[in-house]
């Protein structure tokens, strides 16, 4: 191994919400499945750090949880054998893919053609892990507290699609987290672990549960195999922190390794072996860190900006980590495969800063250089991260020397009086809960104004708790959180005081126009019709095409600049052109910061595009406003210019307008997004989002309707102080009762929305 210990080697964004798992396929090919209930393929071009996208398999109805790789069918035809061949042998054929999901089941999936094979019904809880037993059966591990046995129908063979349960393993008291299987010494075997804190070792040839383990204090979350190819040792992983070997031939824990984390251990994965003293296992934290273990100690730490939920070791050596920002990092021991300085320094600015804001530390403000040298003292590299002091708070920013300016951060967060910690965490209140599992007590933070449901859902997930447990937790929540100080006169919210929860609301963002097609087309046009530099334009929308390299990429001031002058040079019919481009670099790191440094530059371009009557314009400048929401550097500037956005919106959603139905839809993207910042907004436009989803439920459109109301469901949930009274000012809570459909889901959010205000 290399004397620094493991590196960046890439980083992969193609996900819009957490990466919860990851699985190699290969040494150059991996796959990534997430919350936003997607799976992505990813290769590595040869000689390059860059992986790019190769299929987005899409038929989970939920996150997906796990990731299991079986045998390549074609190899496994042509070598006439049911063993599989050694994935790195086979780079050109992609091995059949199992996930599982939040929605109680099971996908095997042709990973090449991108299409699913089965799915496996059978579980009554969230599906949450998977592992191939060493006879090729599929074993999946639910909330249910049962692990099942999928194997193929008659005439398979033992690398084929699972088709059919052969047996439900039993006796966990509570969600199996992790499985593992075990051919070593000839005895195969399968460990199960989870929520009831143990571990239970099954015979693969008879499924009979030949012991249980009991040694951990917590959840167990995470399985490995240890020690080597001869050995019998099994390591896993718990939310006390700790990392324990079994031997599979006494079921004794035979060491404890701990101490390297400050908080949940997630994840666990055994690196290819070598010795006893080298790199042997990996674990993933919500303390925001990857460990690297020998068998006897910690090795290295390595700082994440955010919460590891998977990893996976890749057969090079290399391993895989899916991140909480919904983005794969690879991390190499090999000098070749490092990624460049800039993107080391990059990354390593980002976890620091991520430290900052996230809190746990004290900040002495007396030693910060106050905000009014913001602009006065540089940064000494790009990416650099200083805080400032602002009044009686420290404030984050990042040096971009591409603007030559300062860009915000964020607040840091520094242990407030008052405040409880949990796990590294402040909160308002932490509370012991027992849920009646018989798992005893499990801690809880609590900040006030936050949903009570959300939070409870989030706990029993992290915790292994079925969802059974979720109406229970809240309940306590509501029960036991000493209650929010309101202003004088003011109510206490309807959906707060009766625990009240809607499927469609509240949402963070709006869905972003994210695909990369004809990019190069609109680069050409823009070339053909301006003197803009052309080559600057044709490298633009060659990088801004390849999305999932956003975050590994870096795009000079020259080529943003040279589109810029394209859209003030290109005649009326051309300018579309640029607004394709524009709405993409937006989502682009370089493009946000750019425009984060040039407040107002931004929303202009917007103004324009919708001022100027061409439909195709002013859809494309409407979706440049909303992928104008994805980055957090851009959210000041959206907010100063929300009257202004609002109006623009405002006047596109009258009935007496001429708008398209995807100028309409765009539009009301803006709404979304602005709902999912009303913590933030005054109550002036609070008011502006109301009137517009009055106006747009005066439309008589179900499918418009249904996304203003899906915007206005989240104000209610995120402002309701204002929202409340508001929607009954405004008359839309009468627009709201008066309005009437046939569909189900509009029912039901109409009937969400008078619950919510207090009115149901």
């Amino acid at each position: 191994m290399a004397a620094a210990g493991y590196r960046l080697s890439a980083q992969v964004g193609g996900h819009s919400k957490d990466v919860r798992c990851v699985a190699a396929l290969s040494s150059s090919t991996i796959a990534t499945g997430s919350r936003d209930a997607t799976i992505i393929i990813w290769h590595n071009v040869p000689e390059t750090t860059t992986w790019e996208p190769m299929r987005t398999l899409y038929g989970h109805e939920h996150f997906v949880a796990a990731l299991a790789v079986l045998g390549p069918p074609s190899l496994v035809a042509a070598s006439g054998s049911d063993e599989p061949a050694p994935l790195d042998e086979a780079d050109s054929v992609l091995p059949l893919l199992a996930s599982a999901a939040y929605d109680n089941t099971v996908m095997i999936w042709d990973s090449a053609a991108g299409v699913p094979l089965a799915r496996l019904e059978g579980h009554t809880g969230n599906v949450c892990s998977l592992v191939v037993a060493p006879g090729g059966e599929l074993i999946s591990g639910s909330w249910d507290a049962t692990a099942r046995v999928w194997a193929p129908s008659d005439g398979h063979s033992a690398h084929g699609p699972a088709s059919r349960c052969v047996s439900v393993l039993e006796g966990h008291e509570g969600s199996v987290l992790a499985l593992l299987a075990d051919s070593r010494r000839g005895l195969p075997l399968v460990v199960s672990a989870g929520s009831d804190k143990t571990l239970r070792v099954w015979n693969a040839a008879t499924w009979a549960c030949s012991a249980v383990l009991r040694g951990h204090d917590d959840v167990v979350r995470g399985l490995a195999l240890a020690g080597g190819p001869d050995s019998d040792l099994v390591a896993s992983v718990a939310n006390d922190g700790m990392v324990k070997m079994w031997s599979m031939t006494s079921g004794a824990c035979v060491r404890t390794l701990g101490g390297a984390h400050s908080n949940l251990v997630f994840a666990l994965a055994a690196l290819p072996w070598s010795s006893a003293a080298a790199p042997s296992l990996v674990t993933g934290s919500e303390d925001k860190s990857v460990v690297v273990w020998s068998e006897a100690e910690p090795l290295q730490t390595i700082a994440f900006p955010t919460t590891v939920w998977a990893v996976a070791a890749l057969p090079n050596g290399d391993f895989v980590a899916g991140c909480a920002d919904g983005i794969a990092r690879i991390f190499t021991a090999s000098d070749a495969r490092i990624a460049s300085d800039d993107e080391l320094a990059a990354f390593e600015d980002y976890a620091s800063a991520a430290a900052l804001v996230s809190g746990g530390q004290q900040v002495k403000l007396d030693e910060l250089d106050d905000i009014s040298q913001l602009t006065v003292v540089e940064g000494a590299r790009d990416g650099e991260t200083k805080l400032f002091r602002d009044g009686s708070k420290a404030v984050a920013y990042s040096w971009s020397a591409a603007s030559g300016a300062w860009v915000l951060i964020g607040d840091v967060v520094s242990g407030p009086g008052g405040k409880e910690m949990l796990n590294g965490k402040y909160y308002d209140c932490v509370f012991e809960v027992d849920a009646g599992d018989g798992n005893g007590n499990y801690k809880l933070g609590y900040n006030h104004g936050e949903n009570e449901y959300d939070v409870a859902t989030r706990f029993c997930a992290e915790n292994g708790l079925h969802p059974q447990f979720i109406e229970q937790v809240a309940q306590f929540i509501r029960t036991n959180a000493a209650p929010q100080t309101l202003a004088m006169g003011a109510t206490e919210p309807a959906w707060t005081r009766l625990g009240l929860s809607s499927a469609h609301f509240p949402v963070t963002a709006p869905a972003f126009f994210m695909a990369a097609k004809g990019l190069s087309r609109a680069a050409d046009k823009l070339a053909a019709d301006t003197d803009a530099d052309a080559d600057a334009l044709s490298d633009l929308a060659a990088v801004l095409a390849d999305v999932g390299r956003y975050h590994s990429s870096v795009l000079p001031t020259a080529w943003i600049e040279a589109l810029l002058a394209a859209l003030a040079a290109a005649p009326n019919g051309s300018k579309f052109a640029a607004y394709d481009l524009l709405r993409m670099l937006v989502l682009h790191p370089s493009g946000a910061t750019y425009f984060a440094a040039a407040p107002g530059e931004l929303v202009g371009i917007v103004a324009d595009g919708v001022a100027s009557g061409s439909g195709p314009r002013r859809m494309l400048a409407l979706r440049l406003a909303v992928n104008a929401f994805k980055a957090l550097v851009l959210r000041p500037d959206m907010l100063a210019s929300a009257d202004q956005l609002l109006a623009l919106v405002a006047g596109l959603v009258d009935p007496a307008a001429i708008a398209s139905p995807k100028e309409l839809t765009a539009a009301l993207g803006v709404v979304v997004g602005y709902a999912g910042l009303a913590t933030d907004l005054a109550a002036d436009r609070i008011r502006d989002l109301a009137a517009i989803v009055k106006t747009v439920l005066e439309r008589n459109d179900d499918g418009l309707a249904f996304r203003a109301l899906t915007a206005w469901g989240t104000c209610l949930v995120k402002a309701p102080s204002h929202a409340v009274d508001i929607a009954v000012s405004a008359g839309l809570l009468t627009a709201v009762s008066s309005y009437v459909s046939d569909h189900a889901q509009m029912q039901s959010i109409l009937a969400d929305i008078k619950a919510f205000s207090g009115s149901g």
